[in-house]
């Protein structure tokens, strides 16, 4: 599956909203967004395709992208 800003953006929007339903304080915000950010952001990733090719002789990949 491709990456995708939209959902990407949907994702952060609802952890924005269920973050500004908690009453706490501005540093559990700060954590709880940049945890639950960093979370979406790896989901994110691993929905991802890596496309590219190697060598005839098993080597690295190269010329590899993410899409």
């Amino acid at each position: 599956m491709a990456l995708s800003e939209t959902r990407l953006e949907n994702k952060i929007i609802a952890i924005i909203d269920s973050i500004k339903v908690e009453e706490v304080s501005a540093s559990d915000v700060k954590t709880t967004f940049a945890r639950e950010l960093a979370k979406a952001m790896v989901e994110e990733m691993k929905l991802g395709t890596v496309t590219g090719t190697c060598p005839q002789n098993a080597g690295a990949l190269i010329n590899g992208k993410m899409i």
